[in-house]
């Protein structure tokens, strides 16, 4: 029960942030006066025919309770519901045209054969579709969450496999929402997203789960109140023009930004003083980003010219043309670090340091520090 309380505050906090009071929220529910006696909203307790009546509405759910009786499985259940309904109508008071999908929209407490596996939420605008599966976690002992904490967030069942049905057709991501801090992630699901393969996992009574890691081991996260942004960002029109001759890189790369990221002005960096700096980005939030960028024949090695110990980019960029799927970038500051010290300190980098020039370390990609990957999409290769 403590652990209980302690979530629903934090979830209360949250629908609290952004004026949604939970009781008229809960008003809504098809299910509301079982709704409330669970949470513990009512003045009396749970009766024994109120625990009967719960379990008989909960028949069948065996496989989803894990090692949670049915009182502690409703709970959990319902606070992914206020979860769904605070993006729900957080978005909807940003004017998007927004549904509740699946047999629990009006939030009925539902026999298990009732579930069905759709994603929670449907957006729509220029008329496009985006698929929304939310989910959510909470403080560990030594995180503000467990994705944090462990670098990966989990799917059950499959989860994951009607996801990537949906993504054959439509956009589709999956939202996560760390409660406590009041931030969100995104991660678009493709055909070509992969996971690591079914294990059990402790939190989910040792179900099999599918763990699908972060891009450099943890969630980018960003406050609700820019939640909007990211949908609208999500299911913009994107239009990409034709490489000019003769500027094709600069052309991938502004068009990254531009198109690709959205929301960003992308300009040739003329200031002199600025170490190997390509281009500046500025982002509609007035975010300011030195980027640098390079060439290559393939992206089997990155080519890190040994003067970038000095830098004054936030971002290095690899683009290669006979690789036109793939988009490799890695951070100034961390690149300097390692230069420093795994080359001109410990010589361990000495043995990738091309033989005629030693001005530049070919390092297999695997070896560059903090390396990510972005996955172009066939539309913005059709360009190249």
């Amino acid at each position: 029960m403590e652990r209980h309380n302690f979530k629903l505050d934090l979830v209360i906090a949250l629908l609290n942030e952004h004026n949604i009071n939970i009781h008229k929220l809960i008003a809504t529910y098809e299910d509301k006066e079982m709704i409330n006696k669970v949470l513990g909203f009512t003045v009396e307790p749970m009766t024994e025919e109120d625990h009967k009546e719960l379990s008989e509405k909960l028949q069948g759910n065996e496989h989803h309770k894990d090692f949670r009786n049915d009182l502690e499985f409703a709970r959990n259940l319902i606070i992914g519901w206020l979860l769904e309904d605070f993006v729900y109508f957080h978005l909807k008071k940003q004017g998007l045209d927004i549904q509740r999908t699946g047999n629990d929209s009006g939030r009925k407490l539902l026999k298990g054969h009732l579930a069905s596996g759709e994603p929670d939420l449907l957006v729509k605008q220029n008329g496009y579709k985006l698929w929304v599966e939310v989910i959510a976690n909470f403080p560990t002992k030594n995180y503000d969450s467990f994705w944090e904490e462990e670098g990966y967030f989990d799917l059950r069942d499959y989860k994951l496999k009607n996801l990537k049905m949906k993504s054959k057709t439509d956009r589709t991501i999956v939202l996560g929402i760390n409660v406590k801090q009041q931030k969100y992630f995104t991660m678009q699901i493709t055909e070509a997203l992969e996971g690591r393969p079914f294990s059990p996992e402790e939190k989910f009574g040792n179900k099999n789960t599918i763990k699908i890691d972060f891009p450099g081991g943890k969630p980018t996260l960003n406050p609700t109140d820019k939640l909007a942004y990211t949908i609208k960002n999500v299911l913009r029109n994107r239009v990409y023009k034709p490489l000019q001759v003769g500027y094709e890189l600069e052309g991938v790369i502004t068009q990254y930004f531009e198109v690709v990221r959205g929301f960003c002005i992308a300009t040739v960096n003329t200031d002199k003083d600025l170490l190997h700096v390509n281009m500046k980005v500025t982002t509609d939030e007035a975010q300011l980003y030195y980027v640098y960028y390079q060439e290559a024949e393939n992206n089997h090695t990155v080519n890190i010219p040994v003067d970038h110990v000095m830098n004054d980019y936030d971002f290095g960029f690899q683009f290669s043309f006979e690789d036109k799927g793939r988009l490799i970038y890695w951070e100034g500051a961390t690149l300097k670090h390692h230069i420093l010290y795994n080359l001109k300190q410990k010589k361990v980098w000495e043995q990738w340091l091309d033989r005629e020039t030693k001005s530049i370390l070919k390092l297999p990609m695997k070896y560059v520090p903090g390396v990510k990957v972005i996955n172009l999409s066939e539309d913005f290769q059709k360009i190249m």
